[in-house]
């Protein structure tokens, strides 16, 4: 897979970009870390960011060890420092979020590696 990079872009030492759309005038700090995401134009991702399957808008920035996974962030955003965002590829139609449905610590189901939850049904 391809990074398509606009033009001015700075990037620091130690990036790694995989699978990155990268727009104009960008910057991307030291040990920037991005993967299959999109990084509109005039943006900054400070330095150990991480981005994972996400959009960040024109004009936008994230602030030192930012973490955003699966996340759109919108045009003009400010994240400060330490943000984590979005997180775990979650089943938002089960009835919870929560792991109580799937380990069997918590006496719900048989199997803790994700065996059969309770019935389920839409969340509307």
């Amino acid at each position: 897979m391809e990074n398509i990079i606009g033009k001015d872009v700075r990037q620091y030492e130690g990036v790694i970009l995989r699978n990155m759309t990268v727009g104009d005038d960008v910057i991307l700090g030291d040990h920037v870390f991005a993967v299959d995401s999109v990084i509109g134009n005039h943006c900054t991702v400070e330095r150990r960011g991480m981005v994972f399957n996400s959009c960040i808008g024109d004009y936008s920035y994230t602030g030192y060890n930012a973490v955003i996974k699966h996340v759109q962030i919108g045009r003009y955003c400010s994240l400060s420092w330490n943000v984590s965002l979005g997180g775990a590829d979650h089943d938002y139609k089960s009835l919870s979020t929560h792991p109580f449905l799937f380990n069997s610590r918590y006496g719900l189901c048989g199997d803790a590696r994700g065996g059969t939850p309770l019935s389920k049904k839409d969340v509307k």
